[in-house]
């Protein structure tokens, strides 16, 4: 079970290391501490990859549906195949 969202990226300040951020998953009832990084830029990243994985699992099943519907038979295999390896790829 992965831990439930959404993530979220506090400023804890300056550390003897340099600074950190930590990211934070909130689910109804309190916040559960996922990582510390030092850098910024990182944890905007995992913050954004991780609120962002739902949707974009979502928007790909429908798309892969849609083009098996709609596109000629070459261009939907070539199509379905980059999109299953990006489905396999964001729910590993």
């Amino acid at each position: 079970m992965r831990t439930p969202g959404p993530w979220k990226m506090h400023d804890e300040g300056p550390e003897v290391e340099g600074p950190r951020f930590t990211i934070d998953a909130e689910d109804s009832r309190n916040p559960w501490l996922v990582a510390r990084v030092t850098k910024p830029d990182d944890a905007a990243y995992i913050v954004r990859a991780c609120n962002a994985h739902d949707d974009l699992v979502a928007a790909l099943h429908a798309a892969r549906q849609e083009v098996w519907l709609n596109r000629g038979y070459a261009s939907a295999i070539a199509i379905l195949g980059q999109i299953d390896a990006a489905l396999a790829k964001a729910e590993a």
